[in-house]
């Protein structure tokens, strides 16, 4: 960064040092030299003389015009393409859960259920990074009941989208289904969805949880 700011003023002490005319200066010589032309050229035609003078003078001030506007608009160009890519920067979505996945598949669980804690406190990312701590609580942590406490939890300001809902209400099912002594409670959650999203594209996937659960632990009620 510092490079950004030292470069320009090294480069016109350079300039002045190899006496280099500033370009402010050159273009104030050149106005003033044609807008003489000018003055001239009218005062020539007002007196009785031909208008060629004039019309050579205004094509030129209007060709000039036609170039400097495309000179200014080359000149920012480079700002605005480096505006562009800082928003875009600023805008960029946070990175995905591969760094978090890294330590999962090298067997440091511990570790990478913090940093999906750490990650859920973004609200973009709370829903699924604490469904994925979730599965590593329940899994290789060993810890189930808390698993299930976190997702109850997560859900229980009533403020998730639909789809958030489904994917913690899923979550909380399987979860429980797992828990062979919580069946009865997984069953009464995908029941929940159902009847809350029962015309929702989600209702598909709810109905065939349901109906594996059925057939998986009460072969009697889906006979």
């Amino acid at each position: 960064m510092a490079d950004s700011y030292v470069f320009p003023t090294v480069r016109s002490s350079r300039s002045r040092e190899a006496g280099v005319i500033p370009p402010r200066f050159s273009r104030f010589v050149f106005g003033g030299v044609f807008g003489l032309a000018t003055l001239v050229a009218v005062l020539f035609t007002m007196g009785g003389g031909p208008r060629l003078p004039l019309l050579i003078v205004a094509t030129f001030w209007g060709v000039l015009g036609i170039v400097s506007a495309i000179f200014n608009a080359i000149d920012r160009v480079p700002d605005a393409l480096s505006s562009l890519l800082a928003n875009v920067g600023l805008m960029r979505h946070p990175p995905g859960f591969s760094q978090i996945e890294a330590l999962v598949a090298q067997g440091h669980y511990e570790a990478a259920a913090e940093s999906y804690r750490m990650r859920a406190r973004r609200e973009a990312e709370r829903v699924e990074a604490t469904v994925r701590r979730a599965w590593l609580l329940a899994g290789p942590l060993g810890a189930a009941a808390q698993a299930v406490a976190e997702l109850k939890a997560l859900r229980e300001p009533g403020d998730l989208s639909p789809a958030e809902d489904v994917r913690v209400g899923l979550a909380l099912a399987d979860l429980q289904d797992d828990r062979r002594e919580s069946s009865g409670e997984a069953l009464k959650e995908l029941r929940r969805l159902l009847d809350r999203y029962p015309d929702s594209p989600y209702a598909r996937e709810v109905r065939m949880r349901l109906e594996h659960l059925r057939r998986d632990h009460f072969p009697e009620a889906s006979a």
